[in-house]
């Protein structure tokens, strides 16, 4: 986010607007996608016992900086603070779609080995044979993007992602003989 403060709001929507410029400047020229997530103008209040004070108009231009790179996430945290960005709300790491999709394949395929691994035992331990399937159906599937909250911003900024976990479940009737 960059926030301006200045004393009309022609001013500090000028100032957001070249600060916010060098930003997304900088932030291009790492090959991160950016755009705009919100922008507000609003005129900024010092309350006190004897009442509000206005100190300026505060323009607030909120962005969203996207990039393949997952080792680039520092340095795209230092690029925004050092070209003018104020604060930083959040990181959220996610797979595209492709690799989202390669997952859910992957997770559903051991799913169901893992079903036939079972039904095998379980027949074994009946004397009986697993003859075929009767049905199946996707019981669930999980993948969750994750978060990290954005504390102090310093230069060259650790970034370290967890694991992404991705789970499938699948309910399978066998016919047993």
């Amino acid at each position: 986010t960059i926030e301006t403060v200045k004393g009309n709001a022609q001013d500090s929507k000028d100032k957001n607007a070249n600060i916010s410029e060098e930003v997304q400047n900088a932030l291009e020229a790492m090959n991160a996608k950016v755009e705009t997530q919100s922008y507000n103008i609003f005129e900024k209040f010092d309350y006190t016992s004897e009442g509000a004070k206005s100190v300026g108009f505060s323009t607030m231009h909120t962005m969203t900086a996207t990039s393949k790179d997952i080792e680039s996430a520092g340095r795209i945290i230092d690029t925004a603070i050092d070209s003018g960005a104020t604060s930083l709300n959040y990181i959220q790491f996610i797979v595209s779609k492709e690799k989202e999709d390669m997952l859910r394949t992957s997770a559903l395929e051991d799913a169901s080995k893992d079903a036939r691994t079972k039904a095998e035992s379980i027949a074994k331990g009946l004397n009986a044979e697993i003859q075929g399937v009767k049905s199946v159906s996707e019981v669930s599937y999980n993948y969750r993007p994750y978060m990290v909250a954005a504390e102090a911003v310093k230069a060259d900024t650790p970034i370290a992602p967890q694991q992404l976990e991705v789970t499938a479940q699948v309910n399978v009737e066998f016919y047993i003989k």
